[in-house]
């Protein structure tokens, strides 16, 4: 009976469950034997007995009551030794999990750029601190958010929007800058300049797991180079409507050139 109930239906009944390398195919595989080869022993060892005349039938019974009560016990006991063993692991591998995530949601959010993690989809999975002041999305609101949703981005000279670059790096698997001149729109509808780049999260044979964007708010860095461009280009008016020559001089190895 024992060796029918693993026949039928290989892929999808019992026999999936012993031939699995689960922890219920390692218990299973431990206590199948047990369970097919004592019924025989115990009832060979009656039958010997009463053939023997070591004692009646009744007896024999008795035997054959409390050989199947221990061995229920002892099946019994291994299984649940096994499940709080299995149990512990669990516990055990998910506090672990735990820690690491905690781990890796602090040391991103004490990035001080921007930082967001989208999944293979492009969904947002984690934003830190600085990406949500600069986007203004909180992580409740833009959890399993498309990015492109919510990052809104386009070219400072013609105001046409930018690409999102995790769906280059979706549809490339490799890292990307953003485009020069990049601004972004938040939530509330101030704009600010940003780059940098976004780069895939690889498995070690090159599966998709998701996307890193990090960026950083560019804006004054940008109003200075313009600020001084400004002013090296009235400087250069000045000295041409001045009539006047005008040198350039450098101090190299004691001499002027």
């Amino acid at each position: 009976l024992a060796v029918g109930t693993l026949v039928p239906r290989p892929a999808a009944g019992l026999m999936a469950v012993v031939s699995s390398n689960t922890m219920a195919g390692a218990t299973a595989r431990r206590l199948l034997p047990i369970a097919m080869v004592l019924p025989f022993a115990v009832g060979w060892l009656r039958l010997q007995g009463q053939r023997a005349g070591w004692f009646e039938l009744e007896v024999g019974i008795a035997l054959l009551s409390v050989a199947t009560v221990v061995t229920l016990f002892t099946l019994t006991y291994l299984t649940t030794s096994s499940l709080m063993w299995a149990e512990k692991q669990q516990q055990r591998i998910q506090a672990e999990s735990t820690e690491r995530q905690r781990w890796l949601a602090t040391t991103l959010g004490s990035i001080g750029d921007a930082v967001i993690a989208t999944d293979a989809k492009g969904c947002v999975r984690f934003l830190n601190g600085v990406a949500a002041s600069l986007t203004g999305w909180t992580m409740e609101a833009a959890h399993g958010v498309p990015l492109d949703t919510g990052f809104d981005i386009f070219n400072d000279h013609t105001r046409e929007p930018v690409e999102c670059p995790v769906a280059r790096v979706i549809r490339e698997l490799k890292a990307v800058p953003l485009a020069n001149h990049t601004m972004l729109r938040a939530r509330d509808g101030h704009v600010i300049a940003i780059d940098d780049s976004a780069a895939p999260i690889l498995e070690e044979d090159g599966t998709l797991l998701g996307v890193v964007l990090v960026f950083r708010d560019v804006t004054r860095r940008q109003q200075a180079e313009k600020a001084l461009g400004e002013s090296e280009y009235r400087l250069s008016l000045a000295l041409d409507s001045a009539g006047m020559g005008s040198w350039n001089w450098l101090v190299q190895e004691d001499r002027i050139t």
